[in-house]
């Protein structure tokens, strides 16, 4: 699959994505963590993206965590 991107940005969204997901995966109880990264190809034009881990979820409510340059870890940036 061939797409048009931006090196640099796409290296840092997966990046964010994959680390996020081995924390969570790390700070669960879980004896074996599972990290699942699936591609999609969408129509022609659209490559889905699903990144699952088996951490232990988002808090509820959730509407604080998508909050751009904010971050409930203290190494982290949002």
């Amino acid at each position: 699959i061939l797409i048009n991107h931006d090196p640099l940005q796409l290296e840092r969204v997966f990046t964010n994505l994959l680390k996020n997901g081995l924390e969570a995966i790390a700070e669960s109880d879980a004896a074996n963590g599972i990290l699942k990264i699936s591609f999609e190809l969408k129509e022609k034009e659209f490559v889905g993206v699903t990144i699952e881990d088996s951490g232990k979820g988002l808090p509820n409510p959730t509407n604080s965590v998508f909050r751009s340059l904010r971050s409930t870890k203290a190494h982290g940036s949002g």
